[in-house]
């Protein structure tokens, strides 16, 4: 079960089987691009633009990042880009 600190990077653990080792898939990234990309850019995940690392989503705390996007997603008028963007990243 993911930790909320490490909410992420648990997510992303595939864990270890008969047929391969322990791996990291960025699922999110596969499934919730624009979200993917606001906390690649929000929190500074910089390798992540060339390659995952899934040891830079340690500590991407979830509850972080959902504040982030309720208190961007006020911060604009309604029916902005911008607020619809973080509120593309909500759902």
């Amino acid at each position: 079960m993911p930790s909320g600190d490490n909410f992420f990077y648990d997510l992303f653990f595939q864990g270890k089987t008969d047929t391969h080792d322990k791996r990291l898939l960025n699922v999110l990234g596969l499934t919730h691009e624009g979200l993917n990309d606001l906390i690649v850019r929000a929190w500074g995940l910089d390798k992540n633009l060339s390659h995952f690392d899934p040891e830079e989503w340690k500590q991407v705390n979830i509850e972080e990042v959902f504040t982030f996007l309720d208190i961007g997603s006020r911060m604009y008028p309604p029916n902005t880009r911008y607020q619809k963007g973080f509120e593309i990243c909500r759902s």
